[in-house]
């Protein structure tokens, strides 16, 4: 669908807290709204990314300070009043009531659920002069329209003098894809609640609606595991590994490569997540519409577990192949029991419908020549090692639907793996037709997130902006339309070996997470005349970002 060409130059500015809903007497308002009721439309420009599907401007304005109450239709938005409150706790300190109705009153902002399409992401927003509503599907929808209220309120406390006062405007919007995602690695290097949080803002103010957090690798793990203490006690802090110095020589030139000094003492490096640390992560996140998909990677980048264990590996001990690290022990009864008890403690800590178990990068050498692996094999008629990590993910796999859950793997697993798993791409060298073809052939759910293109980590040049927006998301080798389907969504993603702080960690993913954003709202309906006003749009953001102190990289829009 072609979007209108009606918008407004906008800024986003966005501080927000989490703090409980208060409950007061409502006041009494009970006079409607007349809406867009004798107003004008006008022709302007709006910043807004992602760019709204459908979008109409009116001369006039709603002061932000007249609203007294929040309208909602039923308990289920209740949690997005206290997200209204989140919103406008930085123009106004005025105290809103909250009641339920379902009548455009003025003074109020009106929460609704409506059958608008079968999109459950399909929202309304109209800011009359009397009166906001944000109109949605779901509750969910609801919130993707309280995430451009807020863009819009933002802009005015940059560019507007008063900024409480916001334009007149209604818009029908919805995505393209369901996954609309960015993954960060906090085991390589540590990212603390806070800086998270502040990503969370960004990521929901650009409708980006699933964080996924890599929890665990070779070189950290960050999370408590109560059963296993062992784990957190030995991957939550170690000596400077490879990456580590080359950062350390880095930083002597560059202070984008410093450690910060409450992850080193100069002797070890570390860093850890508190149990209550990750409950308010996910809150935080959804309250703003935001699933945290946790990834816990096996049974290839389990360093860390196989120290604190060495019988978990088929050497008694960690260890490198040619390139990978030695993988778990899957002929050992104990390892796969130990796993199973970890996500289930992990899916009692994030409610995410997800669960992500890696699966890439397993070196299968060790279990050619280890009689344990060997004799599952034989036993389980297995054929091959190939089988024999199909067999194990399986295994986990049944784990996971059991507490009624999805597992996620890299397009490594693809042949490990059936229909009931989602399946990531990354390898670009395997090929879209191959990698995500494969997966929706087989009837997976496929994410894209290519290494050349949707990798964050590499460097950004004067094409990465161009690359995510023209990226090609769907195979071309006679998928049906069902199978394409299947094709849920992209994710930017950033491992973080070289990336210690998050200076440089904004520097690299600032501003490709606004493409990111555009990209995943309109898949592959973005085209030339959207990429040209994306281009203006993005200025203000950069205005921004400076404003906030938020490091990025200057594109070249030329």
């Amino acid at each position: 669908m072609k979007p209108k060409n009606v918008f407004f130059i906008l800024v986003l500015l966005v501080v927000s807290s989490c703090s409980p809903e208060t409950i007061i007497n409502p006041v009494e308002t009970d006079e409607t709204s007349t809406l867009f009721e004798g107003l004008t439309v006008v022709d302007t420009t709006l910043a807004i990314i992602p760019q709204p599907k459908t979008l109409i401007a009116y001369k006039g304005s709603c002061d932000l300070t007249s609203i007294r109450n929040i309208d909602i239709q039923n308990e289920s938005l209740r949690p997005a009043s206290v997200y209204v409150r989140t919103i406008l706790s930085e123009i106004s300190q005025q105290e809103l009531s909250t009641s339920t109705g379902n009548i455009k009153n003025k003074q109020t902002i009106n929460l609704l659920l409506e059958p608008l399409s079968n999109n459950t992401e399909h929202y309304k927003l109209e800011i009359a002069p009397d009166n906001i509503s944000v109109t949605g599907t779901t509750p969910q929808a609801v919130i993707c329209g309280l995430n451009t209220l807020r863009q819009i309120i933002s802009i005015n406390g940059i560019t507007n003098s008063a900024p409480s006062v916001l334009p007149c405007v209604a818009l029908n919007d919805q995505p393209a894809f369901s996954w609309r995602a960015f993954m960060l690695d906090v085991a390589r290097h540590f990212f603390t609640k806070d800086e998270i949080c502040n990503i969370i803002d960004m990521m929901a103010q650009l409708k980006l609606n699933k964080l996924h957090l890599h929890l665990t690798d070779d070189q950290g793990w960050r999370i408590p595991i109560n059963q296993y203490p062992e784990l957190i006690e030995t991957g939550w802090k170690r000596l400077p590994n490879d990456h580590d110095k080359d950062c350390i020589n880095l930083a002597k030139s560059f202070p984008d490569y410093q450690f910060p000094s409450d992850r080193w003492d100069g002797t070890y490096y570390f860093g850890k997540y508190s149990k209550s640390d990750i409950q308010e992560l996910v809150a935080y996140a959804a309250e703003r519409g935001i699933d945290i998909i946790p990834e816990i990677d096996i049974p290839g980048h389990s360093s860390v577990a196989i120290e604190a264990h060495p019988e978990f590996s088929c050497v008694n001990g960690t260890g490198w192949g040619e390139e990978f690290s030695y993988p778990l022990c899957l002929g050992n009864d104990n390892v796969l029991t130990y796993y199973k008890n970890i996500f289930d403690e992990l899916m009692i800590l994030f409610p995410s419908k997800y669960i992500h178990v890696g699966a890439d990068e397993a070196d299968p050498t060790n279990w050619k020549s280890c009689p344990k692996c060997q004799a599952r094999i034989k036993n389980n008629n297995l054929g091959s090692v190939t089988g024999l990590q199909k067999w194990f993910l399986s295994q986990i796999e049944q784990q996971i639907r059991s507490k009624g859950r999805k597992m996620v793997v890299w397009d490594d697993a693809l042949v490990s793996v059936g229909s009931t798993a989602t399946v990531m791409w990354w390898r670009d060298w395997i090929g879209i037709n191959n990698a995500v073809g494969g997966a929706v052939r087989q009837g997976s759910e496929a994410v894209i997130t290519n290494w050349d293109v949707m990798y964050f980590s590499g460097k950004e040049t004067d094409n990465s902006l161009a690359e995510i927006y023209n990226l090609r998301l769907y195979p071309t080798n006679g998928i049906t339309e069902g199978q394409k389907s299947l094709v849920v969504g992209i994710q930017g993603s950033v491992f973080t070996e070289v990336t210690p702080n998050i200076s440089r960690l904004n520097y690299m993913i600032y501003p490709r997470m606004f493409a990111l954003s555009e990209k995943s709202w309109y898949a592959d309906n973005t085209n030339t005349e959207m990429w040209t006003s994306f281009k203006t749009r993005l200025n203000p953001w950069l205005l921004y970002l400076k404003s906030k102190n938020i490091r990025y990289r200057t594109p070249n829009l030329n």
